[in-house]
């Protein structure tokens, strides 16, 4: 139901739900709270996607590729780069998409210059992994 409010543009209702699962004792899971974050990116919800992070963090789980890059989008779209890198910093796995999201909240929210700086130092991670 999260997925479909998020994409019928209805962010109220996907929050609603969540916030009524959480209450009727739903245990969220990874894919409820990538789509939740996803929710809170395309609406700008700053508020609800920290809050849905302290929960992420409070169940001590760690931010594998999906559920950190979700998480990474949401603070950049949302003008919170920092915290996109600090999220960003915390992952142990990243792949060509968690640097994009961190390269394109610079790009979009501070300067181009930073971003390219972030697109060299992914080239070279890149190629060490090789």
């Amino acid at each position: 139901m999260i997925t479909d409010y998020r994409n019928g543009g209805k962010y109220d209702d996907a929050f609603l739900v969540f916030e009524q699962m959480q209450y009727a004792g739903v245990v969220p899971n990874r894919v409820m709270m990538v789509n939740a974050f996803s929710a809170c990116a395309s609406s700008c919800a700053i508020e609800m996607g920290m809050w849905i992070d302290d929960m992420v963090r409070r169940k001590g789980w760690e931010l594998d590729v999906i559920l950190g890059t979700t998480l990474i989008d949401m603070y950049v779209k949302c003008g919170r780069v920092e915290e996109g890198s600090r999220v960003f910093d915390n992952m142990k796995k990243k792949n060509a998409f968690t640097w994009n999201a961190v390269i394109k909240g610079l790009a979009f929210g501070t300067n181009g210059e930073e971003a390219l700086l972030w697109f060299n130092r992914m080239q070279l991670e890149m190629m060490k992994s090789l």
